[in-house]
């Protein structure tokens, strides 16, 4: 199938549980082989608690958390998703946080990208100045796609976590969704 052809939809309540099915893929993938560590989270600490997420993606936008999600579908199952978060203070509610997952048989196809443009498109027509983004700094892949988007580098945490016994840096990206930044 095409990447093209992939259903990608906005997160409705009734998708949860296949969510976290999909989170849970994503988790065992981490840092395995070839593959880059690209979450925090291992599969020890990996919890399925719907009930906070259902919360978040319900909150109303002025509400401090809100999450919204885009997932890419194929055959009943996500393989992708984009995630947008809402400022936890009044003082940062012109920004939002990204963060993606791609399933690792569904990257480097352009899935990446399509998921990227949903969320950008939507963050500026609901009037937000800028998307804000962590990356490890071994996630190759992932910082060429964000530059590819006009994110630039802000600054790098180094040593920010340790993940599958491994010293982790995480760099900072920013992109600005107005003509005068």
């Amino acid at each position: 199938m095409q990447i093209e052809e992939y259903k990608i939809s906005e997160m409705k309540n009734a998708h949860a549980e296949l969510f976290l099915d999909h989170m849970e893929r994503q988790v065992a993938e981490n840092g395995q082989g070839e593959t880059p560590i690209f979450t925090a989270i291992e599969p020890a600490t990996f919890e399925r608690d719907a009930d906070a997420m259902l919360e978040r993606w319900n909150a109303d936008l002025s509400a401090p958390g809100w999450t919204r999600n885009w997932i890419a579908w194929d055959d009943g199952r996500i393989i992708g998703n984009i995630q947008l978060d809402g400022a936890r203070y009044p003082s940062e509610k012109h920004r939002v946080d990204l963060s993606m997952a791609i399933e690792l048989d569904q990257r480097a196809k352009g899935l990446g990208t399509r998921l990227m443009i949903t969320a950008i498109e939507w963050a500026s027509k609901n009037g937000f100045d800028w998307v804000d983004l962590g990356v490890f700094a071994d996630n190759t892949p992932a910082i060429h796609l964000y530059e590819k988007f006009d994110f630039v580098r802000t600054g790098c945490c180094r040593d920010k976590s340790r993940i599958l016994g491994k010293k982790v840096d995480l760099i900072s990206m920013t992109k600005s969704l107005t003509k005068n930044e």
